[in-house]
């Protein structure tokens, strides 16, 4: 039964939404069948017990929501078929009702169908009204301005004398924008993410669209605006100019954009800004640290109300790096309760020891990391890479040693890490028992070792292995 579909989709439903589910199932409207109201309090009862299983079978299920005849599989399955088309519709309902305007032009389009003049210019009023106060400008703003002038431009074929001029320029120019604005939005994604997998898209008319773009004026709408510049900096990466206009009108209209959409947009500055700092633009780590200020400021950087735990850990190492040792103290304990509650703590002490790394506070990384193995295997090998500089440079040996072996086992152990990884941590292994036994001031052993480690690629910390080589000599 865990399989059920409708069982698994209640699942995701809060008090309130299946309370106003409720209420939409016992509605006549919408369902005159009494069992489907009785199977939903069964299947709502389970799930707010725990029972994710549901603990009753289908013979037991049958007879509560009242059949009287024998058990009929078929039978029930279409009940259970009957409520998953009933929740469809009230997922799709809760979506209409937030948004207004979808009312505002379907109820055009009714009172244009049924000829209601009577209606018309409240109507039409009232959307004017909601087009207004609608709180973004992104091209959902442009689609419902064409959607709701289409059926304005409907309604007139009839009412106005055929000599009035229409407003057909209005519904062109909605459509343009709209139009404009997501064949960029979706050609950025493809730009974006072929960095990452290689995918063949196909979308037609791109040449004609960014020309669009290009010999007109569209710099005064902002949706068309930011994802052109998008464009332009994924694009052509080279230039510098286009990334910091980019950012600049980030910072202006952000907040005027879906909050998936703002977040893929600061996604992608960052990723830029990772591109310039992997490539040796150190300036860009600065700049990668400004654009997760702004971020994070905006709180466009939580999606559900939560902060992702790898943007997290991001957002301290790069303060680390940049020594903003105080500004991430301050943001380790603030934010940590937007991390969702199974990885806190794991997360706080992650970030706790690794703030006390860059500091140097060797007691405290080892107090924290000396007991804890993390599930996300990120987590553990740049734990232990953490605790074994901190033995090295606090010249714990024995604890080091018996640190250098476990760590071997677990690379080891766990088949799952690929091979160049586990080539990175295995040599990090190898040279840091190598130093420990070379003696000081052996000026042909370090110059031995100083070679092998340069010239090995697959190397964790090399430049902290070759400074601690360099206070040997």
């Amino acid at each position: 039964m865990q399989n059920n579909k409708v069982f698994s989709i209640l699942q995701k439903f809060d008090k309130y939404e299946q309370n106003r589910l409720r209420k939409f199932v016992q509605s006549p409207y919408f369902n005159r069948n009494e069992r489907l109201e009785k199977l939903l309090e069964i299947l709502l009862k389970n799930i707010n017990a725990g029972n994710l299983t549901i603990s009753l079978d289908r013979i037991e299920i049958w007879d509560k929501i009242g059949h009287k005849n024998t058990y009929d599989d078929v039978k029930l399955r279409k009940d259970f078929s009957d409520l998953l088309r009933l929740t469809e519709k009230f997922i799709a309902q809760e979506h209409y009702e937030k948004n207004g305007l979808y009312e505002a032009e379907f109820l055009l389009a009714g009172i244009n169908e049924k000829k209601i003049n009577k209606l018309e210019s409240g109507t039409i009023k009232s959307a004017a009204r909601l087009l207004d106060r609608f709180p973004l400008k992104s091209s959902d703003l442009y689609y419902h301005k064409f959607a709701l002038e289409k059926q304005v431009f409907l309604l007139n074929q009839d009412i106005q004398a055929k000599s009035e001029k229409k407003n057909i320029e209005t519904v062109s120019k909605n459509l343009d924008i709209f139009y404009i604005s997501e064949k960029l939005r979706y050609y950025c994604y493809i730009l974006g993410s072929r960095r990452v997998v290689v995918h063949d898209y196909d979308l037609q008319m791109m040449k004609q669209v960014i020309r669009q773009v290009e010999n007109f004026n569209y710099s005064k709408i902002p949706v068309i605006a930011v994802y052109y510049q998008n464009y332009l900096t994924l694009s052509d990466g080279e230039n510098e100019a286009h990334y910091f206009r980019l950012k600049e009108l980030l910072d202006k209209y952000a907040l005027d954009f879906p909050r998936v959409e703002a977040f893929n947009l600061y996604s992608s500055t960052l990723n830029y800004c990772t591109r310039k700092v992997n490539s040796g633009q150190a300036k860009f780590l600065n700049e990668y640290f400004d654009i997760m200020v702004d971020f994070l400021e905006k709180e466009i950087i939580f999606l559900d109300d939560h902060l992702d735990v790898q943007v997290f850990r991001n957002i301290v190492v790069t303060a680390l790096r940049l020594k903003e040792f105080s500004w991430a103290e301050k943001f380790i304990p603030k934010y940590i309760e937007r991390i969702r509650p199974k990885y806190r703590n794991n997360t706080l002490t992650f970030n706790l020891a690794r703030l006390h790394w860059y500091q140097k506070n060797h007691k405290k990384v080892i107090e924290l990391l000396r007991t804890v193995e993390y599930e996300n295997l990120g987590y553990n090998l740049i734990s232990k890479t953490m605790l074994l500089t901190t033995y090295y440079d606090t010249n714990e040996i024995e604890p080091l040693y018996s640190l250098l072996e476990s760590f071997r086992a677990f690379l080891n152990r766990h088949k799952e890490i690929p091979q160049h990884r586990r080539s990175l941590y295995l040599n990090l292994i190898r040279f840091t028992k190598k130093m420990v036994n070379t003696i000081p001031n052996d000026k042909k052993a370090i110059l031995k070792l100083h070679k092998e480690i340069t010239e090995t690629k697959s190397l964790a910390n090399k430049d902290w292995l070759l400074e601690k080589l360099a206070e040997l000599s």
